[in-house]
């Protein structure tokens, strides 16, 4: 042959055979999330039959059969076969109870991808055309207090979510954010894989959110002054929190942020006064200014040991926080960072020769010579600094 499968003619002419265990080849590196399709090719010259079987193990298994004797036209195709979460399909090789000759064969291989329908659950809405999701709204749409969507959304469908008097529940999981629609806010619009900046600025009744799976940012404003906002699901592609994301969220308790973030911007957190406890991950290198200002319930706070600086204000009024520490990267700590913080009593911190901007004098508002009072705990460079309960 030299046509079926586009071969030439020394591929369809060599094979791999075996008459004694089965062969077994491993495939690596596909996606998890796709499907694939797998056309095989055997032949061999000779009578008698030549069946071999082709068994195809990812998360599922499929199975096809091929006679090689002679064969010049037959194919054998599976499809569908969905890879293990590792991205892994194993191929074994092997004869069929009609096999006269005790050889199985494989001469070629052709694979091909396809993402798999998506099912879409009971109650959901799939925007299969960005734009169009005020049209798929069941009536009245003044009455809507819960919304879980599919599909691709641009900037005018942000506006029809963002126009829904009553909505508590949204869960945008399995949506894309594109660019493109009408203005939804001011003359904004989307951006592709951003989370809308003032998507739900100074909503009173929303409650909880699930993110797109993909979005790369969330962008300023988001949830500022979302006073019944309880829960945000953030997916891990998600390496950028814009200015003021969550100021003035005074019903979160908490928060998990992806393992890669790389940013995080000033006012971020600004007067959360419900959020208890948070862990800043690594890789984080600045507490921007005011990023926990008025956090009054913080009680604790993991910093990374990446962290190089914290800004302004950063845990001004944190009244509920009693000791951090800081890792050995830390280089400066900029003005009331923790001013009016009145349960703070101990930092640690592993780095000598920081930079502390100075302050007027207040209980726990730090100027610059209680850095003096670093002492050593060990004998290799952690230090503690004391914080006076009174000036």
């Amino acid at each position: 042959s030299s046509t079926i499968m586009e071969m030439n003619e020394a591929i369809s002419k060599s094979n791999l055979s075996s008459n004694g265990e089965d062969p077994i080849i491993e495939f690596f590196g596909f996606n998890p999330k796709q499907v694939y399709n797998f056309t095989v090719f055997a032949s061999r010259s000779g009578d008698g039959n030549r069946e071999s079987t082709y068994t195809f193990t990812g998360a599922n298994t499929i199975k096809a059969t091929l006679d090689a004797a002679s064969n010049t036209q037959n194919l054998a195709e599976v499809k569908a076969v969905q890879p293990n979460a590792a991205g892994k399909i194993v191929l074994t090789i092997g004869k069929s109870t009609n096999n006269t000759s005790g050889f199985c064969y494989i001469n070629a291989m052709k694979i091909t991808s396809e993402t798999p329908p998506i099912e879409i659950p009971e109650g959901a809405i799939n925007v299969e055309t960005a734009g169009t999701l005020a049209s798929l709204l069941p009536e009245p749409i003044e009455e809507i207090t819960s919304l879980t969507l599919y599909g691709t959304l641009n900037s005018t469908d942000i506006k029809t979510i963002r126009e829904l008097p009553k909505l508590k529940d949204l869960d945008m999981k399995h949506t894309k954010i594109i660019k493109g629609g009408e203005s939804y806010l001011n003359g904004m619009g989307t951006i592709d894989n951003v989370f809308p900046k003032e998507m739900f600025y100074q909503n009173k009744v929303i409650e909880t959110v699930i993110l797109p799976d993909g979005v790369i940012e969330a962008a300023y404003h988001a949830f500022m002054g979302c006073t019944a906002l309880k829960k945000v699901v953030i997916p891990e592609t998600v390496n950028t929190f814009g200015n003021d994301l969550f100021s003035g969220c005074n019903t979160l308790t908490d928060i998990t942020m992806p393992s890669k973030m790389t940013t995080i911007n000033s006012g971020c957190f600004y007067n959360c006064k419900e959020l208890l406890s948070i862990t800043i991950p690594e890789g984080i290198t600045a507490i921007n200014g005011s990023l926990f200002y008025g956090c009054n319930k913080l009680e604790v706070i993991n910093l990374p040991k990446t962290i190089e600086t914290i800004g302004l204000w950063a845990f001004s009024a944190c009244n509920a926080l009693k000791e951090i520490r800081l890792g050995t990267m830390i280089k400066s700590i900029e003005a009331g960072a923790f001013y009016n913080c009145w349960s703070l009593n101990t930092i640690t911190c592993d780095r000598k020769g920081i930079t502390v901007a100075p302050l007027p004098v207040r209980r726990n508002s730090f100027p610059s010579d209680i850095y003096m009072m670093f002492s050593p705990v060990s004998a290799v460079t952690s230090m503690v600094a004391y914080v006076p309960l009174k000036v």
